[in-house]
C-alpha cells in the first residue's frame, strides 16, 4: 500500500494529470480515430483515443468483461497486455473477440484486461536505450512512458473501478521487455510483471539481442541497420563503454518487493546462447539480478519434450496464460529440479497471485482428469490439460462452487500439463507486498 506521504504527492500529480487526460482522451469513434480500430463495446471493449498525445494518435483498449463467472468484489485488479507489433490494431492486442483464451481467463479469474500498443511497431525506451549503474532506471522523456503515465492517471479517475494499486504486467518478447519497463517505473503501483522469451541483456554477454539493446545505443543500432551489419560487427563499430544493461536495472525498491515471473525455454535462440544455455542466458541474467536487489523473482525454465512433440524455442510455455496466474501447492515432489522454501501455509498463491488457488479436492479430481485421457506423449499430455481445466468439467470434481469455476490450478495441476526442468524461488503467489532491508548486494535504490 502506497504511504499517506506517497499518497498525498500521487494525489496533486493526478491533479495536473488528469487535466490534460480529460482534454485530450475521448471515447473511439469514427471521427477521432485516425489509425486506431475501435473495440466492440457489445463484447465488453472499450478503446480510447489521445487525439493529440506529443503530436500523435494513440489508443488503447480496455475490456471488462459483460459477465463474470461469479460476482465480483469492485475495484479490481488490471493487467496491462502489450504488443508493439500490433501497430494498435484490436487483433494484436488480442481485443478483438471476447472468447480469446486471453479474455476468457479474465471473465473467469475476475480482473481487467488493458491492451495497449504503438503505431512505430517498436517500444521506445528513454535514454536511446543507456542503461548504466548511473542511469539504472531512466523513465523519463519515452513517449510510451508518457503514455502510460496519462493512461494510468485515467484509471485513477475511477477508484470503483479499477484497483490501481493492483496493476500487473504481461508479455513476451520485446513486449515481456517492455512490461518489465513499466512495472519498475511504476514499481509504487505495480504489483507483478511476468516475463517469457526475454530477460536482461548484459553488456558483452551472448545472448545479443535483436535489436542489439544493451551492446549499443538504439541511434547507433539505426546507423547499423542501413548498413546492414549485425549485432556483432555494430557492437565493434558502435562500441558503447557506457552500455551495462537493457531494458532496466530493477533497482531496490524501499516500499515492497517486485513480484517478478521469468519463463524461457532452454533453445530459445533468442534468450539463450545455444552454445551454453545453462549459463549465457537473459533470463539468468535477469533472475540473479533481481535476487541482488531484494526483489520476490520465479525463475522457470522449459526444454523441448524428448518425443519432439513440444518443440519449446521462442514462445511461452504450453499452456502458458494458465502459469501466469495459476498457484502452487508447497507439498510438491521434491526430487524434481524445483527449490522452494516452505511458509507458514499448506498453499500459496501462484505465480503472479491474482486469483484464489484451487482445494486439494478439486486438484485431486483434475489429476485423476489428466491421467484418465489417453496419454501417448507430451503434447497429448498438454492437451489434457486443456482438456481438463475446462469450468464444465470441474463440476466432477467435487469442488464447491463458485470454486468448481474460478480456482486457478495449482503448481501440481500446471506441472501435470507440462514440467519446467528447472523452478527456482523463494516465494511462489502473491507478494508480501511489506518492506524489506536492502541488501548489501543491491547496486542502487529506486
Amino acid at each position: 500500500m502506497l504511504s499517506p506521504l506517497q499518497k498525498s504527492v500521487s494525489f496533486i500529480f493526478i491533479v495536473f494529470s488528469s487535466l490534460n487526460v480529460l482534454l485530450s482522451l475521448q471515447i473511439c469513434s469514427s471521427t477521432n480515430k485516425g489509425h486506431c480500430e475501435c473495440g466492440d463495446v457489445s463484447q465488453g471493449f472499450q478503446t480510447y483515443v489521445f487525439t493529440n498525445l506529443e503530436s500523435e494518435v494513440r489508443c488503447f483498449t480496455i475490456y471488462t468483461p459483460t459477465t463474470f463467472e461469479v460476482e465480483q468484489t469492485w475495484p479490481l485488479p488490471v493487467m496491462f497486455s502489450p504488443n508493439c507489433y500490433a501497430k494498435d490494431r484490436l487483433g494484436g492486442i488480442d481485443m478483438s473477440s471476447n472468447k480469446s483464451l486471453g479474455n476468457h481467463l479474465a471473465a473467469r479469474y475476475g480482473y481487467i484486461r488493458i491492451g495497449i500498443s504503438t503505431p512505430r511497431g517498436g517500444w521506445e525506451f528513454a535514454n536511446d536505450g543507456l542503461i548504466n549503474d548511473d542511469f539504472p532506471m531512466p523513465c523519463e522523456n519515452s513517449i510510451d512512458m508518457f503514455y502510460l503515465t496519462e493512461i494510468i492517471a485515467w484509471l485513477d479517475l475511477y477508484p470503483d473501478l479499477y484497483d490501481t494499486e493492483r496493476l500487473f504486467a504481461e508479455g513476451h518478447s520485446q513486449n515481456s521487455m517492455f512490461s518489465a519497463y513499466l512495472a519498475y517505473c511504476f514499481h509504487q503501483r505495480v504489483q507483478g510483471v511476468w516475463q517469457s522469451g526475454s530477460g536482461m541483456s548484459l553488456n558483452g554477454m551472448k545472448p545479443y539481442l535483436p535489436g542489439c539493446e544493451g551492446q549499443v545505443l538504439h541511434s547507433d543500432w539505426t546507423q547499423c541497420q542501413a548498413q546492414h551489419l549485425n549485432c556483432q560487427r555494430c557492437s565493434e563499430e558502435y562500441s558503447c563503454p557506457e552500455c551495462q544493461y537493457f531494458p532496466i536495472y530493477p533497482c531496490y525498491t524501499p516500499e515492497k518487493p517486485m513480484v517478478e515471473c521469468i519463463s524461457e525455454y532452454t533453445n530459445d535462440g533468442v534468450t539463450t546462447n545455444l552454445q551454453n544455455p545453462d549459463v549465457e542466458s537473459t533470463g539468468l541474467y535477469m533472475y540473479s539480478t533481481l535476487l541482488d536487489e531484494g526483489h520476490d523473482a520465479r525463475l522457470l525454465r522449459f526444454s523441448p519434450s524428448a518425443d519432439g512433440t513440444i518443440e519449446g524455442g521462442h514462445r511461452l510455455p504450453t499452456n502458458g496464460k494458465y502459469w501466469i496466474i495459476g498457484k502452487i501447492n508447497t507439498n510438491v515432489i521434491f526430487g524434481m529440479k524445483i527449490q522452494i522454501f516452505q511458509t507458514l501455509f499448506n498453499y500459496i498463491t501462484g505465480c503472479l497471485g491474482i486469483t484464489q488457488q484451487c482445494s486439494k479436492e478439486c486438484e485431486d479430481g483434475f489429476l485423476q482428469c489428466i491421467e484418465s485421457q489417453e496419454i501417448f506423449n507430451a503434447d497429448d499430455r498438454a492437451r489434457a490439460f486443456e482438456f481438463c481445466i475446462r469450468e464444465a468439467n470441474f463440476i466432477n470434481y467435487g469442488c464447491p462452487a463458485p470454486e468448481a469455476i474460478t480456482c486457478a490450478p495449482t503448481f501440481e495441476m500446471l506441472r501435470a500439463g507440462e514440467e519446467p526442468t528447472t523452478s527456482e524461488f523463494t516465494n511462489f503467489g502473491q507478494g508480501s507486498n511489506t518492506a524489506i532491508p536492502k541488501p548489501d548486494s543491491s547496486r542502487c535504490t529506486a
